[in-house]
């Protein structure tokens, strides 16, 4: 094993030496040794394969705290969930890109068929609205049930639909 400087190292590992210093402070990949006069860093030619690979999954996108946790155990099978966590991540990443890519492209295209607008005259004709505001929570209770001026209307008995309308449904006009 052979002591190299930090700048030498930058190169076999293709790390920058800024990079180096970072990965020091937070301890991920610590010098071999450090001089105590001058604090210059030396490596050791043993570090280049560990130094490459955090190089390698940053490159890939992942965190330093989940490179910290893959190169601190030896367990394959946690090495793999934290593959896998990463891998599933970029996958949700990717999806979330491909549909903004679709609505920007949906955005730049032109219009293939423009709607049929087809304009009409007809006859003024009445017609029955019922309205109501009805909360989310009680949804389920009104919605089944028809309205009594609904179901009075339904049957065409004029004389109940009059009272009806007097109390809650009010009849329109549309043109």
């Amino acid at each position: 094993m052979a002591r190299v400087s930090i700048g030498d190292f930058s190169v076999m590992s293709y790390l920058s030496k800024k990079a180096l210093r970072h990965y020091h402070d937070i301890g991920i990949l610590e010098p071999a040794h450090i001089d105590a006069n001058t604090g210059y860093r030396f490596y050791d030619t043993s570090q280049v394969d560990h130094a490459q690979i955090i190089r390698r999954f940053r490159s890939l996108g992942m965190s330093i705290p989940d490179i910290k946790a893959l190169l601190s155990t030896d367990d394959a099978a946690a090495r793999t969930e934290i593959i896998t966590s990463h891998l599933q991540q970029m996958e949700q990443q990717l999806a979330q890109t491909k549909d903004t890519v679709a609505e920007l492209r949906e955005l730049l295209a032109p219009t293939l068929s423009h709607p049929r607008v087809e304009i009409r005259h007809e006859s003024a004709a009445s017609v029955w609205a019922i309205t109501a505001i009805v909360d989310s929570a009680d949804i389920d209770r009104w919605f089944p049930r028809d309205p009594p001026p609904a179901r009075r209307c339904a049957r065409n008995d004029r004389r109940t639909a009059r009272r009806a309308t007097r109390r809650s449904v009010r009849p329109r006009t549309v043109r």
